[in-house]
């Protein structure tokens, strides 16, 4: 089952991840890697669409996880009881580069969504975004 966000929840958004921070603060290693169990703990908060992709991204790219931990529950603030899907696109034009969506499954109207989106981004995003190299971007869609 997916975890859903309500102000009730109260979850470190980092539980998973404090695995790679003792690694880091224990031996100083310069080297990142999202271990299975961080991996895990946000396939418990995002739906993957197309699991292998995002598990291969997530292992290319493990300073994305932690982000993704807390973009879950800054997310929430924004779009309760939303569902949230990871899905990776690669531009062929860029040599398959690689880029992680979050996307918001609302069932607010478009207007109320891109309010919403447009605040997210003012408050948390457009700042922590560049602790990912812009690999991952978010939008909503409309089931």
């Amino acid at each position: 089952m997916i975890p859903s966000y309500s102000p009730e929840t109260t979850r470190s958004p980092l539980k998973g991840s404090w695995i790679i921070n003792e690694i880091w603060q224990d031996t100083g290693a310069s080297v990142l890697s999202a271990s299975s169990i961080d991996i895990q703990y946000i396939e418990e908060l995002y739906v993957f669409r197309n699991l292998d992709e995002v598990r291969s991204f997530l292992g290319k790219f493990p300073a994305v996880v932690p982000i993704l931990a807390d973009a879950y529950v800054k997310i929430g603030n924004y779009f309760p009881s939303s569902q949230l899907f990871l899905e990776v696109f690669k531009a062929p034009e860029l040599d398959d580069d690689e880029h992680l969506f979050i996307l918001i499954a609302t069932n607010f109207t478009p207007d109320e969504a891109l309010k919403k989106l447009s605040e997210l981004d003012d408050d948390w995003w457009l700042g922590a975004m560049y602790s990912v190299e812009g690999r991952v971007s978010i939008n909503v869609e409309f089931p």
